[in-house]
């Protein structure tokens, strides 16, 4: 209990410095400072995404003198093990890896929050439309749906505050 009560007088020290004391701000101030900080983290997103293009280059084959025995390097050959996914699907890690740098390109992370779940709505959505009647008649295809549809009504309340771009100062 001793190192909450301590992370809390912590936490409004640093209230403390970083405001000067006031308890009151203007609307215009808090939008001021959402919008530097927005500014900022458009800024450590793109460092991130150039570090991350840096870190893994598409390595293109080097030209050697052709041969009548050619053959693909062991890596091209020999394809790695499958990794296990939420929903079974060997693209799943892929695609994850797709829409994270897509994501790296927008500039709030209102919007990025939004992108990033809708997307993965619509592919669990496209998933369980993929299974058959049959599948779709059992217990666990039921309880699937179901879990999706919680999922996406429990949603949409941050869906909103995310178009909406609304923010909790505390």
């Amino acid at each position: 209990m001793d190192i909450l009560k301590k992370e809390l007088v912590k936490k409004r020290q640093s209230l403390f410095e970083e405001t000067g004391g006031r308890k009151v701000f203007n609307r215009s101030e808090i939008e001021q400072k959402r919008i530097q900080k927005c500014l900022e983290d458009e800024k450590r997103d793109k460092r991130l995404c150039e570090d991350m293009k840096l870190l893994n280059p598409i390595i293109l084959p080097e030209s050697k003198p052709e041969s009548s025995s050619i053959s693909p390097p062991r890596q091209e050959v020999i394809r790695p093990p499958r990794p296990v996914t939420s929903f079974g699907m060997e693209q799943d890690t892929n695609n994850f890896k797709r829409m994270k740098t897509n994501i790296c390109e927008l500039s709030c992370d209102e919007d990025k929050i939004l992108v990033f779940l809708s997307k993965l709505l619509i592919e669990w959505n496209h998933v369980l439309d993929e299974m058959t009647k049959s599948d779709k008649r059992t217990a666990k295809g039921k309880s699937a749906f179901a879990t999706f549809k919680q999922c996406k009504r429990d949603l949409n309340p941050l869906f909103n505050f995310c178009r909406n771009k609304v923010c909790f100062v505390y």
